[in-house]
């Protein structure tokens, strides 16, 4: 069998590109483009300067994507998506784009050397996740390619282990055909982006709304809990892709390491990644209330926050009575001061 060709990144160390970047070092490539560290020649900050490939710059559609992730993500202001300062083309014609440069690495990275992750640091990344793509969802884009290397985890942020921003708006797509961001944006549902995170409905062909990315969510979410992606059933490709649009989801509890998951995380997910949009939640707004509603290690939820009472102290609010068939509950004070509750 023969094997795929890598394509030739160049190494520009050096080079000025549009006469006002100096090019410093290659951090990175991909399928389309290569990504550079960069040096503003008039002064500030470093930069991250992502350029397409050289095959792909007479190529309409790889073109076309490049300059709409640029549009798209420039147009989004939000601490949880990646900023595009600039872009353009350089005299040579080749397509580029300008971005904030941060120190870290991709989700995808980190969950292949570090394996699952608990319930308290997944949900902290899920959370700022899903407020990025709120972001672009109030703005009428769908994302429509959340995976784990499209979240890229910043070191040392704010103080934070695991600050996130959200990258590639390059598969994106108006949701308002009269929206301003519309221009240039795909504007029907094209199955574009990486099958394991689809949405079954992308996989059809069928209309795909914000509950499409909120799928998306859901599935990097059991992976990062499980260390894999949901297990639909047996087959090649073609029929896994199959199950995943006939069968409901599987339960990420039978797939964990962690065996203190609570089972309501289960529930989240399989609502998420429910068969039928309509059986998901309506909004990632609902999804992010829930989720945060789900205790992370030595956390109480505000609904589960019991009341507690100094001694001598009344309570202001009537107890609960108890349940039909249920005695009620005998409180004895403590004997001492060193034994109450604050």
């Amino acid at each position: 069998m023969k094997s795929r060709r890598k394509p030739h990144v160049p190494h520009l160390d050096g080079v000025i590109l549009d006469g006002r970047y100096r090019i410093e070092r290659r951090i990175g490539a991909g399928g389309m483009g290569a990504v550079y560290q960069a040096t503003p020649l008039a002064g500030g900050l470093p930069v991250a300067i992502k350029l397409l490939l050289p095959r792909h710059n007479h190529d309409y559609t790889y073109r076309q994507r490049f300059v709409r992730e640029a549009r798209v993500a420039s147009s989004i202001v939000h601490p949880n998506v990646m900023r595009v300062l600039d872009f353009g083309e350089t005299e040579a014609g080749r397509a580029f784009s300008v971005m904030e440069y941060l120190p870290g690495e991709d989700l995808g990275q980190m969950l292949k050397r570090e394996g699952p992750l608990g319930w308290t640091r997944t949900r902290a990344i899920l959370r700022q996740v899903i407020r990025g793509l709120r972001s672009a969802h109030e703005m009428g884009v769908l994302h429509r390619d959340v995976k784990p290397s499209n979240v890229f985890l910043v070191r040392g942020r704010q103080g934070r282990p695991d600050y996130v921003k959200l990258l590639d708006f390059g598969l994106a797509k108006a949701v308002d055909p009269a929206s301003s961001l519309a221009e240039g944006l795909t504007l029907v549902d094209e199955v574009m982006g990486t099958a394991q995170y689809l949405a079954p409905e992308r996989l059809l062909g069928e209309d795909a709304d914000a509950r499409s990315d909120l799928y998306s969510v859901g599935v990097m979410a059991f992976r990062m809990l499980s260390g894999s992606l949901p297990h639909w059933g047996q087959g090649n490709s073609a029929q896994t892709l199959l199950h995943r649009c006939r069968r409901p989801p599987p339960s990420v509890l039978d797939e964990a390491e962690d065996g203190d998951l609570p089972p309501a995380v289960d529930l989240l997910l399989r609502r998420a990644m429910a068969l039928d949009p309509h059986d998901r939640f309506s909004s990632l707004r609902a999804l992010e209330d829930e989720m945060m509603r789900i205790p992370v290690d030595g956390q109480v939820t505000a609904r589960q926050r019991v009341p507690t009472l100094r001694y001598g102290e009344l309570p202001t609010r009537s107890l609960p009575r108890a349940m039909a068939g249920e005695a009620q509950p005998t409180l004895t004070c403590p004997t001492t001061a060193a034994a109450a509750v604050g």
